[in-house]
């Protein structure tokens, strides 16, 4: 069973009890930054700055221009997702934002107007300087254990882009290039590409 604990590392907890994913959507309509749902409690975060979002729209651009390089025909074999709510968890919700998420082929019963209940194939995660290491651990397990199968975090301040695949865990520097992907064969993305 899930812990119905607070979470131990969290930006604001914006409620004084555990809710449902229904009373989560009805009470983050009201605020105005991010909000997300961990082991039923609201979490708010700052909203994210430009260096975030220019390093999760970098990230999405290179999948783009690899998908028409390799798929010259418009056919693609998944899509992407920006700052999306995906449904980790049940008993209690857990509603996670990913920066950029790759959801391989199309999910079954995917409704667009819908918080998907499958976690994507991989996930990117941009870190903010309000992140904390702790709440970073927390939810990069959250995406695991809901089914994703790699995580990646980009760190625009270290200039690094860690790849959490399974227990295995690699660090790329500015320096090098991710060669080759199960979901994107043939990529070679520099990691310096993400933070320019």
């Amino acid at each position: 069973m899930a812990s119905r604990a607070r979470p131990a590392f969290s930006p604001v907890i914006a409620a004084d009890r555990i809710m449902t994913l229904a009373e989560f959507e009805y009470a983050s309509a009201t605020v105005e930054s991010r909000a997300e749902l961990v082991n039923g409690w609201m979490l708010v975060h700052d909203a994210p700055k430009p260096r975030h979002s220019m390093v999760a729209m970098a990230f999405a651009e290179a999948i783009i221009l690899y998908w028409h390089r390799r798929f010259p025909g418009g056919e693609r074999p998944g899509r992407l997702l920006v700052e999306c709510g995906v449904h980790v968890q049940r008993n209690p919700d857990t509603l996670r934002v990913a920066d950029v998420a790759y959801v391989v082929g199309p999910p079954v019963h995917f409704d667009p107007d819908e918080f998907p209940q499958v976690a994507p194939e991989l996930v990117l995660e941009v870190v903010s300087p309000s992140n904390r290491a702790g709440a970073l651990r927390q939810k990069i397990g959250q995406w695991q254990r809901g089914g994703c199968q790699q995580v990646w975090v980009a760190h625009p301040r270290k200039r690094t882009l860690t790849l959490h695949i399974g227990q295995t865990i690699a660090v790329l520097g500015e320096h090098d290039v991710l060669e080759g992907s199960p979901f994107f064969p043939g990529l070679n993305l520099s990691v310096d590409s993400l933070f320019r």
